[in-house]
């Protein structure tokens, strides 16, 4: 496993699992059987990762909802698409209310630490706690954080 960060594994694993379904939706009809075993085989990459499994399993909700005459292949690139932009748009949330709440007990000038995979590497967008750590409060560019650090 190569991708680090929570958010970023799932939402690799559905583009994981988009990229499963083209090759094997190309190479004939019986195609499902062997995008079983590939998305087992994402699973199988981390068996402890939640939104490993969690992205998995909505990749597979949405093929089973897929309609005769429908296109899997588009089925499963919209709920991949759909699963990033929802990261993208949660991470958004969160830098928000962690801005918010770092603003509202110490001000402008603080020091924050935080610890584990964060920012944009580890997740679909901007990050869940670096984006407030580092000042970026997508409201304001001119709210600046005294210090801020990472662990790891």
């Amino acid at each position: 496993m190569v991708v680090r960060g929570a958010p970023a594994i799932g939402i690799s694993a559905a583009y994981g699992a988009v990229l499963g379904a083209r090759a094997r939706i190309t190479e004939g009809e019986d195609w499902y059987p062997a995008l079983e075993e590939d998305m087992q085989l994402l699973a199988d990459s981390r068996p402890t990762a939640v939104n490993l499994f969690w992205a998995l399993n909505r990749m597979r909700d949405r093929l089973m909802r897929v309609k005769d005459g429908d296109d899997p292949l588009v089925a499963l690139e919209a709920e991949a698409v759909a699963i990033h932009l929802s990261d993208r748009e949660a991470n958004l949330t969160m830098a928000q209310l962690g801005a918010d709440l770092i603003r509202r007990h110490q001000g402008n000038l603080q020091t924050v630490l935080t610890h584990c995979n964060t920012g944009a590497l580890a997740t679909g967008g901007f990050g869940t706690a670096f984006r407030d750590c580092a000042g970026r409060d997508p409201r304001s560019a001119s709210g600046r954080h005294d210090r801020a650090g990472l662990c790891r």
